[in-house]
């Protein structure tokens, strides 16, 4: 919901010059902290694909503004909202949640893409990618979780 006001504003620069609830630091702490993540994606799809890559770095800017947007002050609560987020656990909004899925999506991608590219090689080199792709899967498992349970 604030993530589609700040794209009407004018996307998200705008966003901090025109004083939203966003703080231009939290959101860059945020969007280095996530792509943090993508160290095994990248391990995985470069050179061969770095489309994959490049948009998962762009999902974690949208994500880094919804995690880090503060509430307003004085913003009422709506009971119902509250109580339905306390009986299903679902604890993020549905675009969280779609981008968080859309990052796994793109994590899983890059491990079955790279899995065709993991034949005819040394003794090694099968350790190596066995390493990176339980790490890709692991990640990728861990973005579509968290994405279809909203927590």
């Amino acid at each position: 919901h604030e993530f589609a006001s700040i794209l009407r504003v004018g996307g998200i620069s705008s966003a901090f010059r025109s004083g939203l609830p966003v703080m231009e630091a939290e959101v860059a702490k945020a969007f280095t902290h996530l792509n943090v993540l993508n160290a095994p994606l990248a391990a995985t799809a470069l050179p061969h694909y770095p489309a994959i890559l490049g948009t998962s770095v762009m999902l974690v800017a949208p994500l880094a503004v919804m995690s880090t947007a503060k509430p307003q002050a004085g913003a009422a609560l709506s009971k119902e909202t509250d109580s339905a987020a306390k009986e299903s656990l679902v604890i993020t909004t549905t675009s969280n949640r779609l981008v968080r899925f859309a990052l796994g999506v793109a994590n899983v991608a890059a491990g079955v893409l790279a899995t065709s590219r993991c034949r005819n090689t040394t003794l090694l080199w099968h350790g190596l990618d066995a390493l990176r792709l339980m790490v890709v899967f692991a990640v990728g498992g861990m973005w579509l979780t968290t994405g279809y349970y909203g927590q």
